[in-house]
């Protein structure tokens, strides 16, 4: 047959580099494509999220603000506090239960200077967990209202958030406290359900609140793969590879990859809800995320050997045809001095 044309060889050589390069290029691509798609989802869910949080936090405070400028409110409520026979407890009673009705508060509680309760629109009458004391005080010495972390009540041993409102009389030098109201906040009303639904259907995609506890990172909301999580379940330090570790000892935010707490690779998008110490944590698994890759990945690897494969094929049959042509020659001549011969 002969040795190869010196030509074929070199151009065979760079349609193999150039098919197999694209293919590779091309499945890269696809790959970072399919992750930044997702990239931008979380993006998109934890900026909705951490808006919606800080609004629904504004809100309360506003509910708060509204209490600490009620003078008439707060004259009555000193009254029923120094036993005053011209109180109106029933004016003021009230208006308390005028918040677990309208505003779906849990409860609104009013208390005296040595954390007695005076009233409770529901009637509560067990004592106040001594974690709040420090927020009391807060509110009092700022005299404005103060929404405390994320806590279980001794009354029912459910995670509840308070709005502390100081009540005062008069105002600058001469304002005096006279009590405390604690408007308590279900936390099943808005902010778990709202947690708890992702936008989009996802077998894996999750968001939830995490917070510094020492040298713990503590779960403050239930989590989708883990019952009975909020306040309970807790992640050390050394967990480097988990977001919330990353965000509250590594100072990470953003778009991370780790391991989620139950030890699965993860995208998460990592945000802090803005004044409080709350970190939100927006999460899917990697493998969903690339769930659609995975398919277009190995079509991308199919084409490109069926290309290799018929770019070989095309090879053999050129260096087939110019063995023929050859062989052709050859009898051609053989055939000639043949005849020359005779």
């Amino acid at each position: 047959r002969g040795a190869i044309p010196g030509w074929l060889l070199p151009i065979f050589a760079s349609i193999f580099i150039l098919l197999a390069g694209s293919g590779i290029w091309f499945y890269e691509h696809e790959k970072e494509r399919d992750l930044t798609a997702e990239a931008d989802q979380l993006v998109a869910v934890a900026t909705l999220l951490n808006q919606q949080i800080v609004n629904w936090r504004q809100e309360r405070y506003a509910d708060g603000m509204i209490l600490a400028e009620n003078s008439a409110l707060i004259s009555d409520i000193d009254r029923i506090i120094k036993n005053d026979q011209a109180a109106n407890t029933t004016y003021v009673l009230e208006r308390l239960r005028g918040y677990v009705t309208h505003y779906r508060y849990h409860d609104a509680i009013l208390i005296d200077l040595n954390y007695n309760i005076y009233l409770s629109a529901k009637g509560r009458s067990k004592p106040l967990s001594g974690d709040i004391f420090s927020d009391i005080e807060k509110a009092g010495n700022t005299r404005k209202p103060v929404i405390t972390d994320i806590h279980r009540s001794l009354a029912s041993d459910k995670p509840y958030i308070d709005v502390v409102v100081p009540l005062y009389i008069g105002k600058d030098k001469r304002a005096k406290q006279v009590g405390t109201i604690l408007l308590q906040i279900d936390l099943d009303v808005f902010l778990y359900p709202t947690l708890e639904k992702w936008p989009l259907p996802s077998k894996t995609a999750e968001a939830f609140l995490t917070r510094q506890d020492g040298n713990d990172v503590l779960f403050l909301t239930e989590l989708r793969f883990r019952k009975d999580s909020a306040l309970k379940l807790r992640l050390p330090s050394s967990e480097h590879e988990e977001p919330s570790v990353m965000a509250t000892f590594g100072g990470k935010q953003g778009m991370v990859e780790g391991k989620s707490y139950d030890g699965l690779p993860v995208l998460a998008y990592i945000s802090k809800v803005p004044d409080s110490n709350w970190t939100l944590i927006a999460k899917i698994g990697r493998e969903e995320a690339l769930a659609s890759w995975h398919f277009a990945s190995k079509m991308i690897i199919a084409v490109t050997i069926g290309l290799l494969l018929a770019a070989a094929g095309i090879f053999g049959f050129i260096y087939q045809s110019q063995g023929l042509q050859r062989l052709k020659e050859s009898l051609g001549h053989l055939e000639a001095q043949q005849f020359t011969l005779a």
